[in-house]
């Protein structure tokens, strides 16, 4: 009878994923998801940590998130909620609309187009916050699975507490290596504590930290979540979001004069303006070191580089980000590893103002009358036979 007892009770803990251990990584992120698949609400707070690749400074964001699930939303599974205390603003994703308060102002920025509700969450900084396994955002472990090298499940301490540690290792590419996740989980409740992600870009570590605490299930519903809206919406003054329009984001028109501007030669700390150049055919490519897209683009400028120079063709990097003391530290190594031979032009912000920048790489082919001639935003695979072309077209 008692060994009988015995047989049923276990596969029973089992079920419930609490097991003194499981048995493989994944065996253990299951436990996580069935916890989650059990709760129809998350709260927590979250500190959140990231350093950028060239940067040597760690930013640290405070954040207090509600999300509630809704499988019928076809953006984040759910609604969220969350409020950056040090910034004085609070996220609020109710389904049909996006909304940015600001408490202090009695302001809201209403955002009702799906990419730019996507984007204003998951392309700021702050959207890190919410992607916490809970709603499938932009880490969903089932579809990571896939991609994962090596799995591995080991046992560590957080301030005198046990956890179990899951560490991923994805693949990398050409450029971005040594990618590894970690997520520490309670063993006694399969409640989530900690994640890690890092890789690398030449040389230069990413790293991102998201710690939990005072989690809660069930705690909030969409109503209870609304509520904190509705009251905002009566008193607050609404502003419509007006996205750019695609007009307003395209690059400069051909054949029309290109923008003069001035910037410093980093190898040589000589003053360098467009002027200077007047006779010859210019391509400005407009890069920055923690671009990858810059850096894939690259080996194609090289090789118009190395065969057009001697033609009489100036190829100039122009460069607004990495202009402090601490970014031209690091521009050697990064000149030496990608075999950068055209010069890096530092300038302003206003430089890429002037030539409508909205994303990078951006390359400008100029003719010998100061004219642009053609433009390319992006990277493509045989971006060199591409500028070939429209080189050979205007020389």
């Amino acid at each position: 009878m008692k060994k009988a007892t015995i047989i049923i009770i276990f596969p029973i803990l089992f079920v419930f994923c609490r097991p003194a251990r499981p048995s493989t990584a994944m065996s253990a992120l299951e436990c996580l998801l069935k916890k989650n698949a059990a709760h129809t609400s998350i709260s927590y707070k979250v500190n959140f940590r990231m350093k950028y690749f060239s940067s040597k400074d760690t930013s640290r964001y405070l954040g207090y998130c509600k999300l509630v699930k809704n499988d019928k939303d076809t953006l984040f599974h759910g609604y969220v909620w969350y409020s950056l205390p040090t910034w004085h603003l609070i996220y609020y994703y109710g389904g049909d609309y996006l909304y940015l308060i600001r408490d202090s102002l009695k302001n809201i920025t209403s955002f009702s187009d799906p990419e730019n509700k996507y984007g204003w969450i998951q392309g700021n900084t702050s959207g890190h916050l919410i992607n916490t396994v809970f709603l499938d955002t932009l880490f969903n472990p089932k579809r990571a699975i896939d991609t994962i090298i090596t799995q591995k499940l080991t046992h560590d301490t957080i301030n005198g507490n046990d956890y179990w540690k899951i560490k991923l290792n994805y693949k990398g590419d050409d450029e971005v290596s040594n990618r590894e996740r970690c997520i520490w989980i309670n063993p006694k409740d399969s409640t989530l504590k900690k994640i890690t992600f890092k890789c690398t870009l030449q040389g230069q570590n990413e790293y991102e930290e998201w710690d939990l605490d005072s989690i809660q299930y069930d705690k909030d519903t969409y109503e209870s979540v609304n509520s904190q809206m509705s009251s905002r919406l009566s008193s607050y003054t609404i502003n419509p979001y007006v996205p750019p329009t695609p007009e307003s984001e395209k690059p400069l028109t051909n054949n029309t004069v290109a923008p003069e501007f001035t910037g410093v030669d980093f190898s040589t700390g000589k003053k360098v303006s467009l002027k200077n150049y007047r006779g010859k055919l210019v391509l400005l490519d407009f890069w920055y070191m923690d671009c990858v897209w810059c850096i894939r683009a690259m080996p194609s400028i090289e090789k118009i580089d190395s065969e057009y120079r001697s033609k009489g063709v100036v190829i100039l990097g122009i460069n607004s980000f990495d202009t402090t003391e601490e970014k031209k530290h690091d521009l050697p190594a990064f000149i030496k590893i990608n075999k950068n031979t055209y010069p890096t032009i530092l300038t302003s912000r206003s430089t890429d103002k002037l030539y409508n920048i909205h994303a990078y790489p951006t390359l400008y082919l100029i003719n010998k009358k100061g004219e642009i001639s053609f433009s390319e935003v992006g990277y493509k695979k045989g971006m060199d036979s591409i500028l070939k072309a429209e080189i050979n077209k205007i020389k």
